[in-house]
């Protein structure tokens, strides 16, 4: 089976305001509307949030790969990431690391906005 989905979450300090799902589908997916929609509904079945903001950009490929919502042009842009294909989820310990650095009050940084 072909994979024609790719998405990650982006997770900012909570001065960010905003938690991000940036995701990509291939134009070649026999229809690739319907698998959005259908990945949007699976993936916040459940949340009890509604998202603020859904974009939707048909791009070429190369510039979709480049866009700065993928790649990590931005000088100075601090990323952790788990990629899927790890097969465990974080340690407790890791997820309490992240959690106290996305929560930590006495983190002096500027809100971003995306």
């Amino acid at each position: 089976m072909e994979n024609h989905l790719y998405s990650h979450l982006i997770t900012f300090h909570r001065s960010g305001g905003a938690v991000v799902l940036n995701t990509q589908v291939s134009t070649q997916a026999p229809d690739p509307d319907g698998l959005l929609d259908e990945f949007s509904r699976e993936i916040g079945d459940g949340v009890g949030v509604p998202g603020q903001s859904t974009v939707r950009r048909r791009l070429p490929w190369l510039l979709g790969t480049q866009w700065s919502g993928f790649a990590d042009r931005p000088v100075g842009r601090r990323i952790k990431g788990k990629s899927a294909l790890h097969r465990t989820a974080f340690t407790e310990a890791q997820a309490a690391a992240i959690h106290r650095a996305l929560t930590a009050t006495d983190y002096a940084t500027r809100a971003v906005r995306c």
